[in-house]
């Protein structure tokens, strides 16, 4: 049950990164630097419910959750490209994967002492 709960808070989270992705760029407003900080973040969180929610798979989780998120923040970045006054940075894409890193490395470090 635990792990169906996570499941679905990593899928709230992927749809709610799609649907801000999606905002122009005025809608957003959140300052340089701070998106960086807004990126890693969102992205640690969904990084941090995925590996919750590996279930039999956490073994694989610490290499599949950050090339899962890898993938899906790049196809994030390239989707911003079509939306009027967003754009594609990969420094943003750099921030994504600092908070995947990040939270991950967390994750495991926390099971591995339990």
């Amino acid at each position: 049950m635990e792990i169906a709960f996570w499941r679905c808070v990593a899928l709230f989270g992927i749809g709610l990164e799609l649907w801000a992705s999606s905002r122009s760029g005025n809608e957003v407003g959140i300052p340089v630097p701070w998106d960086k900080l807004a990126h890693g973040s969102a992205y640690a969180i969904l990084a941090f419910t995925l590996c919750l929610g590996a279930g039999k798979w956490r073994q694989q989780a610490f290499w599949v959750v950050p090339m899962f998120i890898a993938l899906f923040a790049a196809s994030d970045e390239w989707h911003q490209s079509f939306v009027p006054g967003r754009s594609c940075d990969p420094m943003d894409w750099l921030a994504d994967m600092t908070g995947t890193t990040l939270a991950v490395v967390a994750w495991w470090r926390a099971r591995s002492q339990t």
